[in-house]
């Protein structure tokens, strides 16, 4: 706008120069000249002072603009130290409870270590008790088995004793002879073997049957021949 002005003037002097004659034209000229001079001069100190009013606002506000960016990372600054701050106490809380737990961790391995020495003492005291068990199973039976033995034994002895004592008490008839608590009776006649025994039969006895050489003895020594002939 300034050039434009400038320009405007300088168009008038020269069409008012154009007008005049030599001497008044080139008076106008430089009055003209002058004048545009000193509106330019005017023109460009009123600019300069609305740059320096303008550099000075702008100055002003970039002062406050900066003075409020540097209130504000201040603040973001104290905010940032306050959350370093918790986050290292909680880094250090978080050790602490991780040295806890370690020393926990530690402590139940020692105690797993404890038990499961103490299960295999266990162990091996159950697999001796089990040995010790199946051994005495073994004599047990073994026991058992003497024990039944000695009962059946017992019961034969028993009966053997409750024989002799029914024998004890009783005698052989007239003309019989006691061996070993039997009666043998010595005959004279000689028959068939069928006869010989039903004639024994029908005295409550039967033929003899040697089972020992000293009932063999016994029977040579009476005289106890019995001809045993089958038809």
């Amino acid at each position: 706008m300034i050039i434009w002005s400038y320009c405007h003037i300088i168009d008038c002097v020269h069409w008012s120069c154009l007008c005049s004659g030599p001497r008044s034209s080139e008076r106008r000229f430089y009055g003209a000249a002058v004048l545009c001079l000193g509106l330019l001069s005017v023109f460009l100190l009123v600019g300069l002072i609305s740059l320096g009013v303008h550099y000075h606002n702008s100055e002003r506000g970039a002062a406050a603009e900066l003075s409020t960016v540097k209130a504000n990372m201040t603040e973001l600054l104290q905010d940032s130290e306050k959350e370093v701050s918790s986050l290292t106490g909680e880094k250090n809380q978080l050790k602490t409870s991780l040295s806890s737990l370690t020393a926990e961790r530690n402590q139940l391995k020692t105690s797993l270590s404890s038990l499961t020495a103490e299960r295999d003492q266990l162990k091996t005291g159950l697999s001796s008790l089990t040995a010790e068990r199946d051994q005495l199973k073994t004599s047990l039976s073994s026991l058992t088995r003497e024990k039944n033995q000695l009962d059946a034994r017992l019961i034969e002895m028993t009966k053997d004793r409750d024989r002799l004592e029914s024998l004890s008490r009783k005698s052989c008839p007239a003309g019989w002879t006691m061996f070993s608590w039997s009666c043998y009776l010595l005959s004279s006649k000689s028959d068939s073997w069928i006869n010989g025994r039903s004639d024994c039969q029908n005295k409550g006895a039967d033929l003899v049957i040697i089972n020992s050489r000293a009932e063999q003895v016994e029977c040579v020594c009476v005289s106890m021949f019995v001809r045993l002939n089958k038809d």
